[in-house]
């Protein structure tokens, strides 16, 4: 699964928080078999996403305990340029997240994640 996460680019960083860029290209995996007529990023792979590049930026591990809320707003396509700011309480344990377009005029999904 890691050989296959986009390589991000950091657009700000804090301590306890992260804004990466980053797209998912047409040839990924990711897509294959999901709508192969009209490819979509698998909810479960945004998932797969956040918990990867928090682990990367807080080492905070990639099993949640419990999802408090995920919402998906927006279908994301092959190559769509995207946004991801994460942010970590370390005190509550807890990642939330939302990916958007560069310039914030799609929300494709956020939530938070208990860990």
């Amino acid at each position: 699964m890691n050989k296959y996460i986009p390589k991000e680019s950091v657009e700000d960083q804090k301590d306890d928080y992260v804004l990466l860029k980053f797209s998912v290209p047409s040839t990924s995996p990711f897509f294959d078999g999901h709508f192969p007529n009209f490819k979509l990023l698998p909810a479960v792979v945004q998932f797969e996403l956040v918990m990867r590049y928090a682990d990367r930026y807080f080492h905070c591990g990639i099993e949640p305990k419990k999802i408090k809320r995920i919402k998906f707003s927006d279908m994301i396509k092959p190559n769509d340029e995207l946004h991801m700011e994460l942010t970590y309480n370390k005190i509550d344990s807890k990642i939330t997240f939302v990916i958007t377009s560069p310039d914030k005029s799609k929300t494709y999904s956020k939530g938070g994640i208990q860990l």
